[in-house]
This record gives structure tokens, sequence and C-alpha cells, in this order.
């Protein structure tokens, strides 16, 4: 028997009808569940991540589990979520809307830094180098002069304890496992000075002594006019006989 054709018609269409939020929270919500959607395929996509890094058996495979203890890729630093991003964008916003001050008043800069570190202190935040200099109105770069000596030691001064307090923070969530390891090093050599040195001190040793002047030598030499210094030597003329025998005059 002939096989029958199989016919080839328009795919049938199933008619749009709203989920469980769109019947719950209506279409002026769109935004909102359109946002947790993403939120939801975005966890759909990291559990799907997840099993291709184990093998069948459901054990990590090595190159996973190297990857899970490393302090830098660990999976502990996930994406920045919406509400983060908010929450620091307003943060900084209220540094940005400080009123200016006399930066080269020492008293006004030493207490815009003040408030500055307690401001971190109360909002949980990690003090940094770019948002100190936009809390006192100026740039990490300005800073950075300002530590270096420019426009007289006030400045110097205050800033240099600044950048201090900050970099001791930083050690301390470094040394204790709370800071990405890169991250730490980048700011440690952006703002605080750090470099990759190895260092070779080459020393020349002098097995006779050290190298002595011409002064020091000529000192050390017996005196020309002391006569103690001088041999004294009594030389003998020795005459040769017919017979070969060599003699002294005396003899």
């Amino acid at each position: 028997m002939e096989e029958e054709k199989k016919k080839i018609g328009r795919p049938r269409t199933r008619p749009y009808k709203p989920g469980l939020l769109e019947r719950e929270l209506g279409p002026e919500h769109a935004d909102v569940i359109a946002e947790y959607k993403a939120v939801q395929q975005a966890q759909r996509i990291a559990n799907q991540q997840q099993e291709s890094d184990q093998s069948p058996s459901g054990m990590l495979t090595p190159v996973a589990k190297a990857n899970k203890a490393s302090p830098v890729s660990g999976g502990r630093y996930k994406g920045v979520k919406p509400e983060d991003r908010e929450e620091a964008i307003s943060q900084m916003i209220e540094l940005y809307n400080l009123p200016p001050i006399d930066t080269g008043n020492r008293d006004q800069l030493a207490e815009r830094v003040a408030w500055f570190f307690n401001w971190c202190k109360d909002n949980c935040i990690r003090p940094g180098v770019e948002a100190l200099a936009l809390a006192c109105g100026v740039t990490r770069g300005t800073l950075n002069r300002w530590e270096h000596g420019e426009n007289g030691p006030d400045r110097r001064d205050v800033i240099k304890k600044a950048k201090q307090l900050i970099a001791s923070y930083n050690e301390f969530l470094a040394l204790k496992g709370k800071i990405n390891p890169v991250t730490f090093i980048f700011l440690s050599k952006n703002n605080h000075g750090y470099v990759d040195r190895s260092e070779v001190n080459i020393t020349t040793d002098l097995p006779l002594g050290d190298r002595m002047s011409a002064d020091d030598i000529a000192q050390r030499l017996p005196d020309s006019g002391d006569d103690s210094g001088i041999i004294d030597a009594d030389f003998k003329e020795i005459q040769s006989s017919a017979s070969g025998v060599l003699s002294d005059n005396d003899g």
C-alpha cells in the first residue's frame, strides 16, 4: 500500500491565556511580572550550569571542584541584582549632593572625612578612596596630589590618615578571606602605592680588608729620616785565587 501523504496545514495555535501572575496582579504590573520572570530564567540557567559541572554520578568534575574551591572564581561573587544597583546609586547620589566645603580649611576637611567614615559604618558600606573623593567634592587624582603635599601639609596629613584607614580596613578583610584577592591587589596597587618588587642587593667583599688611601699607606711606611728602619749589613769583597778557590780579604 502506498503510504498516505500527510496533509500539511496551518499550525494549530493556542490562544494566549494570562498566567497566574497576570490574573492576580493585572496588566498594570506588567513590568514587575517581566522582571520576576527574568530572575526566574536566570536562576534556571544557573541551575543548568551547575548540573553540567557534575559528572553522571552526581559528583563535581575536577575542574568544577577546583573552580569552586578557588578564592578567586569560587562562585561567591554573584551578579549585581537590580535592587543592589538601585541602593548603590542612591548612596552615591547622597554623597554627590553633599554641600561643598572649603577643602583648604583643615577643620572642615577633617570633619567631612570623619563624617564619611561614620556614614560608611551606619550604612554598612566598605569605605573606598573613590567614595571618599566624592564626599569631599574632588577626584581621586586630587586626593593623591594632596597626599603628596600639594596645597600644604594640612591637607596632606588629613588625607594620609584617611587613606591609611581605608588600606588597613582592606587588609583586615583580605587576611580574613572576606574580600576577593584580585580586588584587594587591584585596590592596593591603584590607591595605596603597592608594587610587585624584588630587590637584589649586591655587596663587594674585599678579602684583603678595606681599601687604603695613599695617605694611609704613607703613614704605615717608615719615615725616611728615621735610621731605626734601616737594616745595617756588613759586606765583604770575594776574590778568586789561582786554584779557583773563593776567599775573602781576611783569609
